[in-house]
């Protein structure tokens, strides 16, 4: 056991009640980190950086989505990157309200 987690279940009393200490205390932050990722998609815009950078800031969020087990649909994916665009892909993004 690394001393980093050695605290957090050094007042069990079995190696079961240990692994549900770390199982809860990972879950949380598992939950927090998916909250977290899935707030950045919805903010990202495009801004100033091309669309290429751009859509691959918002293929990378959707990918440590899926690598903790929350992955993102294809037709989400797409509705959230047609929202960040800039205006000037006005008419792109229009479609995607439709």
């Amino acid at each position: 056991m690394s001393p980093g987690v050695a605290p957090y279940v050094s007042a069990a009393t079995s190696s079961r009640q240990a692994w549900t200490i770390l199982e809860r205390m990972f879950a949380s932050q598992s939950r927090q980190r998916i909250i977290s990722l899935k707030e950045k998609m919805g903010r990202e815009r495009q801004g100033t950086r091309t669309v290429a950078v751009y859509l691959q800031a918002q293929r990378t969020t959707a990918a440590e989505l899926a690598l903790i087990n929350d992955p993102v649909s294809d037709k989400d994916l797409i509705l959230h990157i047609l929202r960040g665009l800039r205006e000037e892909f006005g008419q792109l993004r229009n479609q995607s309200r439709k």
